[in-house]
């Protein structure tokens, strides 16, 4: 499942927006925007900037949970859980028992989330 193609989709349609306006709107591709829509790529975290600033707060911390998931291997989905816990927050919660058996790179990835510049929680959509 592709969690970051239906929060976009679901981003697009609260904006009253289209992928082709994105695309125009972020400097990216059509063809680049309609492959994420597709679920058939995922952005590189400079892509996903420059997606997240055309949207609202609400939207883009959807999309920040929506692109974790996409990225949790499939042996640590069980216990590895990523939610907007409200419009502030994203939270990546791993199941205690769990954490020592997560691969090393799982690890790394969580403890290094905050290290990515992505929007400031204070910047306006570019809409």
């Amino acid at each position: 499942m592709n969690h970051f193609a239906e929060a976009l989709a679901t981003a697009l349609d609260t904006s009253n927006s289209h992928p082709a306006t994105l695309s125009k709107k972020v400097g990216l591709s059509p063809s680049e925007i309609l492959q994420y829509c597709q679920g058939n790529e995922l952005p590189e975290i400079k892509s996903l900037n420059q997606i997240l600033g055309y949207f609202e707060r609400a939207d883009r911390l959807k999309l920040i949970a929506a692109y974790l998931q996409d990225h949790i291997p499939s042996e640590a989905v069980d216990v590895v859980n990523v939610e907007t816990t409200d419009t502030q927050h994203v939270e990546v919660r791993i199941a205690h028992e769990a954490a020592s058996k997560l691969p090393e790179d799982i690890h790394f990835a969580i403890a290094n989330l905050n290290t990515e510049t992505l929007v400031s929680a204070n910047a306006s959509p570019s809409r």
